[in-house]
């Protein structure tokens, strides 16, 4: 259990490489450091005429949330 503490970049780059090369167009993945999902996207797998649609926008103010998190005083 003491190995699950801490992430295995190595790991995680085999699996991004394996779903890549079967042919996914994507893959969503939990974050290492954030409470959030990452969008991995294989731009190699992707149609040319591929067209992403904007779901949602939203203005950050990097360095207000990098104080907010403790990452700048």
């Amino acid at each position: 259990m003491a190995g699950f503490e801490a992430p295995n970049y190595a790991r995680t780059q085999e699996v991004g490489a394996a779903v890549a090369f079967i042919g996914c167009d994507g893959l969503i993945v939990p974050s290492a450091r954030w409470a959030c999902d990452n969008l991995i996207l294989f731009t190699d797998n992707l149609a040319m005429d591929v067209d992403f649609e904007i779901q949602d926008v939203e203005e950050v103010f990097w360095q207000d949330w990098a104080r907010s998190v403790g990452l700048i005083e």
